[in-house]
């Protein structure tokens, strides 16, 4: 084995654990699931390959050609890590405190969280707005 093979191998490595972190397969499983669960099997099989293209796709494109399009923009590589790390942080503080302020009557879409709880009686209810504990059923 020679130092030539020994580095195609390590680096065809470090892309596959690289893009596996990046695409979450066990995350999005669930997500996905929950998106066409009410979909027939077939139907399912065509979106999940539709979306497996489409990140592919993505990803493919963003990897040749990204520095190309930071530097036609006069983006610098250290601009985009700072900025990207501002938009975690700030996602990750909207997870902590339970969304935007000022937003707590909305009603929510994701189905990776519930907005509200399970009443005493079994109910669910949205901080209480709904009374549904109180109805007859």
């Amino acid at each position: 084995m020679n130092i030539g093979e020994v580095t195609a191998v390590t680096f065809a490595l470090q892309a596959f654990v690289t893009l596996f972190v990046i695409m979450d397969p066990p995350g999005a499983t669930p997500i996905f699931l929950g998106l066409v669960s009410d979909k027939s099997t077939a139907t399912r099989r065509k979106l999940a390959w539709q979306a497996a293209a489409v990140s592919f796709v993505v990803i493919t494109t963003f990897a040749l050609f990204g520095r190309l399009v930071l530097s036609y923009l006069n983006i610098s590589l250290e601009s985009l890590q700072a900025a990207g790390g501002l938009l975690l942080l700030i996602v990750s503080l909207e997870l902590l405190m339970g969304g935007r302020p000022g937003s707590e009557n909305r009603k929510s879409n994701n189905i990776a969280r519930s907005p509200g709880h399970t009443t005493p009686c079994g109910a669910r209810c949205n901080r209480c707005n709904d009374d549904l504990c109180t109805k007859n059923r």
